[in-house]
């Protein structure tokens, strides 16, 4: 495993954790978006908060909600 790939997998274990257990989820799923926010604590936050208020939400879900995060949609 990368540096990288390490990196964002142990930068937030409380997303990480939650991410994991998304209906649908796989492992390039949760690397992705611990990618996406591996330097960015608040958006950690946010979609950690996201995750706990809808723990039914799948994968397309949380895609949709990481977009809005970064693109404003």
């Amino acid at each position: 495993m990368s540096y990288k790939t390490e990196r964002a997998l142990a930068s937030n274990s409380e997303l990480k954790s939650l991410l994991e257990k998304v209906p649908d989820t796989y492992f390039d799923f949760v690397l992705g978006v611990m990618l996406t926010f591996v330097d960015d604590k608040a958006g950690q936050n946010k979609m950690i908060s996201f995750l706990k208020t809808n723990p039914n939400a799948n994968t397309d879900d949380v895609s949709e909600y990481e977009n809005k995060l970064l693109f404003g949609y």
